[in-house]
C-alpha cells in the first residue's frame, strides 16, 4: 500500500512541476512597448562600472552603481527634450549586471538599454 501510495506521490508531483513554472512567468504585454501615433522608437545604451572597494558589501555597491545607471536612464528623456524632440516616453529598460574579481582590478559594470518613443520636433523632422 505504501509503495503504491509514494509511486503516486511521485507521480503528481513530476506531473505539476512543469505547472509551477509556468506559474512564475509574467504575462507579455504587447501594447505596454508600442510606439504612439507619430513617435519613433530609439534605443540608448549605457554602461558603468566601478571598482570593488574591499570592506563595503558588494551588494550595496552593487545597489549604489543600479541607482547612478537608473538615474542616468531617467535623465535621457530630459536630455532628448532639450536638444531634438517635443516629447518623449519611456518606454523599457533592460539591464546587465557582471562582476569582475581579478586581482588588483575587482570591478562592478552595469550596462543597460533604454528603449524610448519619440516625436522630433518640426524643424528637424522636415528636410
Amino acid at each position: 500500500m505504501y509503495q503504491k501510495l509514494s509511486a503516486f506521490a511521485l507521480f503528481i508531483a513530476i506531473a505539476t512541476l512543469p505547472n509551477s513554472a509556468l506559474c512564475q512567468t509574467i504575462p507579455y504585454n504587447p501594447r505596454a512597448l508600442q510606439v504612439p501615433e507619430g513617435h519613433v522608437s530609439i534605443n540608448v545604451s549605457l554602461g558603468l562600472s566601478n571598482p570593488i572597494v574591499e570592506g563595503t558589501a558588494v551588494e550595496e555597491q552593487i545597489e549604489a552603481i543600479q541607482k547612478r545607471a537608473y538615474q542616468l536612464a531617467g535623465k535621457q528623456c530630459q536630455i532628448i527634450t532639450q536638444s531634438i524632440a517635443d516629447s518623449c516616453k519611456l518606454l523599457g529598460i533592460t539591464s546587465n549586471i557582471n562582476t569582475q574579481r581579478q586581482s588588483p582590478m575587482s570591478q562592478i559594470g552595469i550596462t543597460l538599454q533604454v528603449n524610448l518613443a519619440i516625436r522630433f520636433r518640426d524643424e528637424i523632422s522636415k528636410p
